[in-house]
């Protein structure tokens, strides 16, 4: 169906009469084309039954999809999605940090994990992704840099993961880097001296203490929001 109809004009217009749509060809130059022509006819299917299908087939004279093939396709589908969604968030070019990339890896996991309790064809399938996943971000599931910037995410927080020791190794980098601001900071301030720092040392000594203050605002905010889950 895929060739006949991307080859012949006549065919394309069967396909147009048909469905009041074209099909979706699979190509070589976009990952997600096979998953997308396959979902294209699942949904004539679901939508216009499987009558629409069968009278193209017999204008193209190409075998119809037998009710197993369907059932795989379905279920294709199915499994696919998730992945291809994870990929569309993580390759936008807008709206897209750092901070998304555990999220995303962490429910894709637990998508495929549901799958595979309900998958009767494409068990094999489901466990392949899960490789691949593992095999390319297994390394940074544990990356404190990384979740970090998850948890200082407000749209994420700390919900998009049940894993306790993941957000903590999160929270230990922020205070961590927070501590070394603030001891930056100081040295900076204590670097210069002389007689007319002297003269100003009781302003110093303010901004000192406002500097220790402005910290200490900061690590309670944090704690607000790792405790209450509201945004930074």
């Amino acid at each position: 169906m895929w060739n006949k109809s991307g080859r012949s004009y006549m065919a394309a217009e069967i396909v147009e009469d048909q469905y009041k749509l074209q099909l979706i060809r699979p190509n070589q130059t976009r990952w997600n084309s096979t998953y997308m022509a396959v979902e294209r006819i699942i949904w004539i299917i679901q939508e216009k039954g499987e009558d629409a299908i069968r009278n193209v087939c017999e204008e193209f004279k190409v075998k119809m999809l037998s009710p197993a093939e369907i059932v795989f396709l379905t279920e294709y589908c199915t499994v696919i999605k998730p992945l291809v969604t994870a990929l569309n968030i993580l390759q936008s070019e807008t709206n897209t940090h750092l901070g998304w990339l555990l999220p995303v890896v962490f429910q894709l996991e637990a998508k495929l994990s549901r799958l595979e309790t309900t998958s009767k064809m494409c068990l094999p399938l489901i466990r392949a992704v899960q490789d691949g996943i593992e095999k390319r971000f297994g390394g940074m599931i544990k990356d404190p840099e990384l979740i970090a910037a998850a948890i200082l995410l407000p749209k994420f927080k700390t919900t998009w993961t049940e894993r306790a020791d993941i957000i903590e190794a999160g929270l230990v980098y922020v205070r961590q880097h927070l501590d070394q601001m603030a001891e930056a900071t100081v040295e900076q301030v204590g670097q210069h001296s002389s007689d007319e720092e002297d003269f100003f040392s009781s302003m110093k000594s303010r901004r000192s203490q406002d500097l220790e203050a402005s910290v200490e605002s900061q690590r309670s905010r944090l704690a607000i929001v790792v405790e209450n889950n509201c945004p930074v």
